[in-house]
């Protein structure tokens, strides 16, 4: 990992004038120092030349002048032109005059820059330029032959002949071409650095007239961002950024739109969402009420059916005692057809008979309470049909078979009322009867003479009795079957009421499921009004 002092900026963080002005600033240095290094190679390229022609000149012009004093070997002569030489061009580092064996004839040189001695000559005879270095400072030199041509005859040709008789050398001084070349170098950084820094000036105006607009846009979308969609955009450009500023102003409506349009469904779904939240409590509540009365209707049920049994098992027991009597009757009937036949018995039979009528008139005594427990039983079963069919009502649609059930065991409630009171208008007359019989018995036992009257009046009674028994044996079994299917009805109730109950169970599960849901919603619904409200329209 790099140390954090070496760590490259991130241009990503700038902004984008800064960015705009640092490129700009980059390319235009860059393109200022490529421009300036061209012109300065190319400026001393041409200075450089421009020395050369010059030297060139200069030693051609001097080998030119300096043949006669060459040749004789005039070395006053040869000083005097190399001084003259040296002072009228200002540049010039040395002039040197050298024979045709390399030996110095005469030069100067300024302020002793170089030892003569010291400079290598040229051996050939065709004008040479090399730069060297004399003193630590660079010279270019330039060379030339000299030539010596004697008066006399011309050749064949026309030309004069002439003698090679040494060479001159001048040196001018690079260091006034460095100067030279780093004066218009500077000068022309100068320039380039004012024209950069003049277009800096332009592209910091033109960044201003296009990244304000885009800072407006930039601070408007962060406010937009942070919630606050009141922002203000200017949208009035015709450029690309106006374009963007008018989209970004149509996004911004459109949110603000979109967001009013969230913020009343979020107000609505809250609503609605307490209302189900309140409805479902309500309904859970009395799904728990009705759950706690169907359980207690089907425990009053199941003690119904337990009373019913009990009453089928009275009303055996009454069919039981009725075929008793209906047995005795038939007794008693033969009794009197025996007291007709055999009169001379007739106080023992009467006696008999007395015993007879007796425990009849206990039995019909047993008979009136068992109808009276009858009757009972069926007033109760009307009392808990009536209560079943107001549970049933309470439950609704899902009671409605239980109603069905609580009107029949109340029809059958109301037959057996019935019954159980024409039983006890018989019995009301089995006792009178009973009671005449039992007159009769102490009448006969003090009226022995009017035994014959007696005993067919005995024998009638009995005769009534058994038929009154024989009605009574009927309505004991009309009042057992009655029973029988009270009960069957009643099995019938409490099948439907653990049905029902399992209903009831599955339904507080239902609703407490739906309340759940319900608080889950009512929950989604004020965080989404919360989200909406954060934004500010």
């Amino acid at each position: 990992m790099k140390p954090p002092e070496i760590q490259r900026l991130d241009m990503r963080r700038l902004s984008l004038r800064t960015k705009i002005l640092a490129i700009t600033g980059v390319s235009g240095a860059l393109v200022t120092a490529v421009l300036v290094a061209v012109f300065s190679f190319q400026m001393r390229e041409s200075l450089k030349v421009e020395f050369t022609r010059r030297a060139t000149a200069a030693s051609q012009e001097l080998a030119h002048h300096m043949g006669i004093s060459t040749w004789s070997r005039d070395e006053e002569s040869l000083r005097q032109a190399t001084a003259i030489t040296l002072r009228t061009n200002p540049n010039m580092a040395y002039v040197v005059v050298r024979d045709r064996q390399g030996e110095i004839l005469g030069h100067a040189e300024v302020q002793r820059l170089v030892n003569p001695a010291m400079l290598p000559s040229l051996p050939d005879e065709a004008p040479a330029r090399r730069e060297l270095s004399v003193g630590k400072r660079p010279v270019l030199e330039t060379s030339a032959p000299i030539y010596f041509e004697p008066r006399g005859p011309r050749t064949e040709g026309g030309s004069q002949p002439r003698e090679l008789v040494g060479s001159v050398q001048v040196g001018l001084e690079l260091d006034v071409l460095e100067e030279a070349v780093q004066g218009m170098a500077l000068r022309a950084l100068g320039l380039g650095m004012l024209a950069l820094a003049v277009c800096l000036l332009g592209v910091a105006a033109l960044c201003r007239v296009l990244i304000v607009p885009l800072e407006r846009l930039a601070r408007a979308a962060a406010g937009m961002a942070s919630g606050d969609l009141r922002q203000q955009i200017d949208a009035n450009g015709s450029d690309e950024v106006g374009d963007l500023a008018r989209s970004i102003a149509t996004m911004a409506e459109m949110l603000t739109n979109l967001l009013k349009d969230l913020r009343g469904a979020a107000a609505d779904m809250e609503r609605e969402a307490t209302n189900v939240l309140a409805t479902s409590s309500q309904q859970s509540a009395m799904a728990n009420e009705q759950a706690s009365a169907i359980h207690e209707t089907g425990a009053t049920v199941a003690e119904i059916a337990q009373t019913s049994k009990q009453a089928t098992s009275f009303a055996d027991s009454v069919i039981s005692g009725t075929s008793r009597s209906d047995s005795l009757g038939a007794d008693g009937q033969k009794v009197v057809d025996e007291s007709v036949a055999a009169m001379e018995k007739l106080s023992e039979q009467v006696k008999a008979i007395a015993l007879a009528i007796t425990d009849l008139n206990e039995q019909t005594l047993q008979i009136g309470d068992i109808i009276t427990t009858v009757k009972d039983v069926a007033e109760q079963s009307n009392l808990l049909a009536l209560n079943a069919s107001i549970e049933a009502a309470k439950a609704g649609d899902q009671g409605r078979g239980f109603a069905v059930v609580a009107m029949e065991m109340r029809t059958l409630a109301e037959q057996s009322k019935m019954a159980a009171n024409q039983v006890r208008a018989l019995l009301g007359e089995v006792q009178k009867g009973t009671r005449a019989a039992v007159s009769a018995t102490e009448e006969g036992s003090r009226r022995a003479l009017a035994a014959m009257e007696l005993a067919q009046s005995a024998g009638a009674a009995i005769k009534g009795l058994s038929d009154v028994i024989r009605d009574s044996s009927g309505a004991a079994r009309q009042i057992a079957g009655n029973t029988r299917q009270q009960t069957i009805g009643v099995e019938q109730i409490a099948a439907a009421m653990n049905e029902l109950t399992i209903a009831m169970q599955d339904n507080v599960e239902g609703t407490k499921r739906i309340e759940q849901v319900a608080g889950n919603l009512s929950n989604l619904s004020k965080r989404f009004s919360d989200l909406v409200g954060k934004y500010q329209l």
